[in-house]
């Protein structure tokens, strides 16, 4: 009887061993995912920039303008070429000239001779020269001489502007100096990489304006990736 039962206790073990043996000397393969994400870049800058008064010839300029007009833009012979129209007076008194700084972001304008009623005003490219598309988010009136007003421009609305205190409003007022007008472009405008929108500022200097005075401003575009800014309703 007990050898009987050893017998049975060492088939038991042989068999227990046999499971774990399964369990611990088996094959296997292992698979990967390899993946690589390249990213594009969101980058702007300003292209091809004009003048309706600086002078030079490059569109019709038989007085100064006072009035903001309108700019059409054209393609001739493989030759960019801006054309406006507009009044003007019979009188060339002063001069409105814009440059563009070394990396293309900013756009210097200068209005020299200035006067009251004097009205010049500048066309500009906005070209995209990144590889994501983007919006135009936001234009902001951020610097009026010493002040920051960080005032959000609608596009096709004039804001007058007093220089001393950095107020600027919709409606004229008696302190205005200065007033400017963004048109062309508009929030929620979309560029696509290696295409451009045309916008155009227009300046307008009131009779508040002192004389022999200097008016510095800085009006800020921000372009963004075309899926975080809403498209214009």
């Amino acid at each position: 009887m007990r050898s009987k039962g050893l017998i049975e206790v060492f088939g038991l073990l042989v068999i227990l061993l046999s499971v774990l043996g399964v369990a611990y000397a088996h094959w296997s393969a292992t698979l990967y995912i390899s993946g690589t994400v390249e990213t594009g870049t969101v980058d702007a800058e300003f292209g091809y920039v004009q003048s309706n008064d600086d002078g030079c010839g490059d569109v019709s300029e038989t007085g100064d303008p006072y009035e903001c007009g309108t700019w059409s833009y054209v393609v001739e012979e493989e030759k960019e070429k801006w054309y406006w129209e507009g009044g003007r007076y019979v009188k060339d008194v002063g001069s409105c000239t814009v440059e563009l700084s070394e990396d293309r972001k900013t756009l210097i304008v200068t209005l020299d001779n200035a006067y009251p009623s004097y009205m010049p005003s500048i066309a500009y490219q906005i070209v995209n020269t990144g590889t994501i598309p983007v919006r135009i988010e936001k234009i902001i009136l951020t610097r009026v001489g010493g002040n920051y007003p960080k005032k959000e421009l609608t596009p096709c609305t004039r804001y007058y502007v007093d220089y001393e205190t950095g107020t600027v409003a919709e409606t004229l007022f008696a302190e205005a100096d200065f007033s400017i007008h963004v048109t062309g472009i508009y929030i929620g405008q979309q560029i696509d990489p290696k295409d451009y929108a045309i916008g155009d500022l227009c300046i307008h200097v009131l009779g508040n304006a002192k004389q022999n005075a200097k008016y510095t401003f800085t009006i800020t575009i921000v372009v963004t990736q075309w899926n975080k800014v809403p498209p214009p309703s």
